[in-house]
């Protein structure tokens, strides 16, 4: 199956804006608009970026658990979603071995992963 061509067909095509943006939709923060896709394409409600510009753990945790996969830590479980989605989870999708708040993040680019293995695997809402 090919996410790309399914999100396209369900109406969640979002191609003009995927990938990591330098400037928002209407000059917001692109990691909010990342964020705001991510809870539309789960149906739960959005959620403000965090302190930091962290992402906040209960989105990822939604969105393993309506996936199927099992994964403790956010970049483990966006790792997971790009697996079964079929998509590479890249060196530049999470922070590695830096630690920032005393534990490993997800990026920009992971967050588009993300969201483009979420619309790959689940129904169209």
């Amino acid at each position: 199956m090919n996410p790309e061509w399914c999100s396209r067909c369900r109406g969640d095509d979002d191609r003009a804006f995927s990938g990591v943006r330098e400037i928002g939709v209407q000059g917001r923060d692109p990691k909010q608009d990342q964020l705001d896709r991510l809870c539309k394409q789960l149906g739960i409600p959005s959620v403000p970026v965090g302190v930091g510009s962290s992402f906040p753990s209960h989105v990822f945790e939604a969105a393993a658990r309506q996936c199927g996969v099992s994964a403790r830590s956010m970049p483990q479980i966006g790792q997971a979603l790009a697996k079964k989605a079929g998509l590479e989870w890249t060196a530049d999708c999470d922070s590695g071995d830096t630690l920032v708040g005393g534990r490993h993040s997800v990026t920009q680019a992971g967050l588009d992963v993300i969201s483009q293995a979420v619309a790959g695997l689940l129904p169209r809402r």
